[in-house]
């Protein structure tokens, strides 16, 4: 995925890659029931569960790893509705962070050590039914 948006209307085993130059937003519609991996998710990306609503201080983000360091696995709840997502690559739990896509959605992005302030989100959007 280069940029822009990916938006999933169900659910889908389909893998997405992020390009690691330029920002990209997955949206989710059905984020339960997304099956597929996700790699190369960095700084400047967003993951969005648009049927999550989120509720500071009630959503919740779990994150482990496996032992072997080559995938890990995000757990997003809002104590009515739960997804989890696998992550392919290293990450850092604490770098993960969580809000209100703006739209009754929950966003999910990574705020690495080194971000570039300069990473735009491109307007190009491939919609998936």
């Amino acid at each position: 995925m280069d940029g822009g948006t990916l938006e999933f209307d169900r659910g889908s085993d389909i893998n997405v890659s992020f390009s690691s130059e330029s920002g990209g937003l997955l949206q989710l519609n059905q984020s339960a029931a997304f099956t597929g991996t996700i790699s190369d998710f960095t700084a400047g990306d967003a993951l969005d569960l648009a049927d999550m609503p989120f509720a500071a201080g009630v959503t919740t983000l779990g994150y482990s790893a496996n032992g072997a360091g080559t995938g890990e696995s995000l757990t997003i709840s809002n104590g009515t509705q739960t997804a989890n997502l696998a992550l392919l690559g290293q990450y850092a739990a604490a770098a993960f962070q969580m809000a209100s896509d703006g739209h009754g959605g929950t966003s999910i992005t990574y705020a690495a050590t080194q971000t570039d302030p300069n990473v735009t989100l491109a307007s190009s959007v491939q919609h998936v039914v």
